[in-house]
């Protein structure tokens, strides 16, 4: 933009607000604990290096399952208001230990929590919906690998 005498003038770009969600794989958790490095760091460092201007609220909490209690604690969380530009969602590997089914998990936490998001009134967040992280341990392709 340039003003009245022809100088370029620097736009404001308001920050982008993102909202990280979900268990210890967001909160960073390694080390046993000991340490703590969430993704949003990285994240947030890949847009500055694109001085693209970010805020991301890290919301991690390790052990947690998504049903019932992320459910619940995304509720609580949008209930304030806040708005956000984009909401990642990476939730359900505590839960793939437990009982529950894969079809429980989608059906009474994950479905829900994407539906929270894109649903909410006066909001114009897009929604990353992550998926469980592959685990070399079990993976299709790890016998086949050590051949």
């Amino acid at each position: 933009m340039l003003s009245k005498n022809g100088q370029q003038q620097q736009q404001q770009q308001q920050p982008l607000h993102i909202l990280a969600f979900g268990d210890s794989l967001t909160e960073g958790y390694y080390r046993y604990g000991l340490a703590f490095h969430p993704y949003a760091t990285h994240l947030t460092n890949l847009f500055d290096s694109a001085n693209i201007p970010v805020k991301i609220h890290q919301q991690g909490v390790s052990g947690e399952r998504v049903v019932p209690s992320m459910v619940k604690r995304l509720r609580r969380l949008l209930e304030n208001n806040v708005s956000y530009d984009w909401i990642i969602i990476l939730g359900g590997t505590n839960d793939l230990g437990s009982s529950s089914s894969a079809e429980d998990l989608f059906k009474k936490g994950l479905e829900p929590m994407y539906e929270m998001c894109l649903n909410r009134v006066q909001s114009k967040a897009k929604l990353v919906a992550m998926t469980v992280i592959e685990n070399a341990h079990d993976s299709p392709t790890h016998a086949r690998d050590k051949n």
